[in-house]
């Protein structure tokens, strides 16, 4: 499968105005992330972190696959996984070198946040989720690893809750997630009129 990451970034730039965060120093959240190809493990332990306390170890085999091959680039200390398969389920799941009869479908880590909306759930359908993670203090931020299939969507509900309505759940924006056979792109929805 082809590997992606589909990332909510933040960084930091300089306003250049003295204030309250100190010399003009702002964060700054990328709301409406590109999914880039490939996702990188950790470097102490060679896993894919999904949330906290959630992890995927990569498998031997895998990490010695020559760059050249196309499945694994390094820098260093740290290796992306460009092409993998999924090996077992749950606890037990590890990504291998791709197999001969998975090569159709995308792996893709998916961690859009919320943007600038204060929760954010997931409507999976029919794709298998490999990996789920919400961990405590983290509500309203999850994160997936999943596979898709071409064509195949992924909804992600960005939300607020409104307490005039004792926490009614306000759609803030839909994205519509999915795999062309090449790419990860989305549809971005506003919310519906109230």
């Amino acid at each position: 499968m082809k590997c992606f990451s589909l990332e909510q970034q933040g960084y930091v730039t300089d306003a250049g105005i003295p204030g309250i965060n100190g010399m003009g120093a702002y964060y700054i959240v990328d709301a409406h992330p590109t999914a880039r190809p490939g996702f990188n493990l950790e470097p102490s332990d060679r896993t894919l972190k999904v949330g906290f306390t959630q992890s995927i170890r990569a498998s031997e085999k895998l990490l010695v696959l020559p760059p050249a091959g196309g499945a694994i680039e390094r820098s260093g200390k740290i290796v992306s996984v460009l092409r993998a398969s999924i090996e077992g389920t749950g606890e037990q799941a590890v990504l291998i070198p791709e197999r001969n009869d998975d090569t159709e479908n995308a792996l893709v880590y998916i961690d859009v946040g919320a943007g600038y909306c204060q929760y954010i759930r997931y409507q999976t359908g029919k794709a298998t989720v490999v990996r789920h993670a919400c961990t405590a203090g983290e509500e309203g931020h999850e994160r997936l690893l999943v596979v898709l299939k071409p064509f195949e969507p992924i909804v992600a509900v960005r939300s607020e809750k409104r307490w005039i309505l004792w926490g009614a759940e306000k759609v803030r924006e839909t994205l519509t997630i999915r795999f062309d056979g090449k790419n990860v792109f989305y549809d971005v929805q506003p919310p519906p009129r109230w």
